[in-house]
């Protein structure tokens, strides 16, 4: 097995390195990088196999007396329902692969959050009403027809009973006893024997009750994945299409030939992308304390132009001057070791410089996005000298608490800034993050 941390440059033996190369297209996927016999990962995390060689990458901040609690990270994700709409581009799990025979803790926090995740999304579905549509059916009628009369079926039933009442008809009905939520259902029962099997999930368990009753009138049927395949594309319920996503995700994380005896046994291959979960959980901290009226987030899914599709500038979160916040803020979350003691207010010019030059391409990044007049108009700014720029960057220190955001409310100078000539209006707050 090979073990590394991320933007880590390992070195490996040239005979694995060859029978890495043959595989160039999977590396990619993975966002692995081979060169001159030593591989080196990107903001990634997580764990992959090709042919017989086991790749795992764990986070950077991680150390012996340090561990960043991922699953805590994704669980505050998902309390927020703006957030956790945008989490499944935090994460890809490879489900065409062959499974791995390993035991490991993060996949497991993995596999655990996406089964709340799912949870989450029917519990909305349950709110508004589940999904209804016509479904053909097939029942033998007494002394009627109905819909289409199945000649051949009636025929046997009339030699067999002797009875030239009843008919067999398929006739559609209009209900939500439709393929979309006997998915649902099957893998509501797949989660509730995970719940079941682990005496942790109690919480977990009681939701299950709380909805299943709502899919009472729908049949049971074990799903396959070829009746993916047959969903209604079109349909436009509120938050079905993420269900879906979800159910196939859980069924195919809680087959027996993975799952089994209340333990993964096997695994799939995953990554979990680390600065895409760090701006999504530094958005979930903005949001406590910042009216979602004044503060905008942008999502990889809207980072084109709608007219020319070319790549947009998209700052990760902006707020609008207003009543509450009299200056517009433009942050950017930085998931980057380089920070680590950029806080430090005791250092001379001289180390200030340095230390600036590290980050510069952020830092020019974020002047950029000052400078862009329809920014400036999002934010309520006339110029960019009237916009604070702030970098938000991980720290995992037990002796702090991390940047409250409350005080933007009052108007509170922030601190931890670099008083330099170069750049007046750069701060740099930290966030902390959660560890086991």
């Amino acid at each position: 097995m090979i073990v590394c941390q991320e933007h880590e440059r390992k070195e490996i033996l040239q005979e694995k390195a060859e029978i890495l190369l043959k595989h160039k297209n999977k590396l990619e996927d993975y966002h692995l990088e081979l060169s001159n016999n030593c591989l080196e990962a990107g903001y990634n995390i997580g764990i992959c196999s090709i042919e017989d060689i086991i790749i795992k990458i764990e986070p950077k901040f991680n150390d012996d007396n340090v561990k960043i609690d991922i699953l805590k990270m994704l669980n505050e994700c998902l309390h927020d329902r703006q957030v956790y709409e945008h989490l499944s581009e935090c994460y890809k799990i490879y489900y065409n692969e062959k499974p791995i025979c390993i035991e490991n803790k993060l996949c497991s926090s993995l596999y655990l959050f996406i089964v709340h995740m799912f949870i989450k999304s029917v519990q909305e579905i349950v709110k508004h009403g589940l999904y209804k549509s016509f479904y053909k059916e097939q029942n033998i009628l007494k002394g009627k027809v109905k819909g289409k009369l199945l000649i051949k079926d009636t025929i046997n039933i009339h030699l067999k009973e002797n009875v030239k009442l009843k008919n067999k008809c398929i006739y559609e009905i209009h209900g939500i006893n439709n393929l979309e939520n006997q998915i649902l259902k099957y893998a509501l029962k797949k989660a509730e024997i995970f719940a079941i099997t682990n005496t942790q999930k109690e919480s977990l368990y009681k939701d299950i009750c709380m909805i299943k009753e709502s899919f009472n009138g729908i049949d049971d049927r074990i799903i396959k994945d070829m009746d993916f395949k047959k969903i209604n594309k079109k349909i436009i319920h509120r938050g079905y299409k993420e269900s879906l996503k979800l159910a196939y995700e859980v069924i195919k994380l809680l087959d027996k030939n993975i799952y089994n005896q209340g333990k993964f046994n096997n695994i799939y291959p995953f990554y979990i992308d680390m600065a895409e979960l760090f701006e999504r959980y530094c958005e979930v901290k903005i949001r406590k304390a910042i009216p979602h009226s004044i503060l905008g987030a942008g999502y990889k899914k809207g980072d084109k132009d709608s007219k020319t599709g070319t790549r947009a500038l998209r700052p990760d979160f902006t707020i609008k001057k207003n009543d509450v916040i009299n200056t517009p803020y433009i942050f950017d979350s930085k998931y980057s070791i380089k920070y680590k003691y950029i806080e430090k207010q005791n250092d001379n010019e001289e180390e200030i410089t340095e230390k600036i030059g590290e980050i510069k391409p952020h830092l020019q990044q974020l002047s950029l996005y000052a400078r862009t007049k329809k920014i400036q108009e999002k934010v309520g700014a006339e110029n960019s000298s009237d916009i604070n720029l702030c970098i938000l960057y991980p720290v995992v220190n037990d002796e702090r608490d991390g940047y409250d955001f409350e005080s933007l409310k009052i108007n509170k100078e922030i601190e931890k800034k670099y008083i330099s000539k170069q750049i007046e209006k750069m701060y740099y707050l930290p966030i902390k993050l959660p560890t086991i």
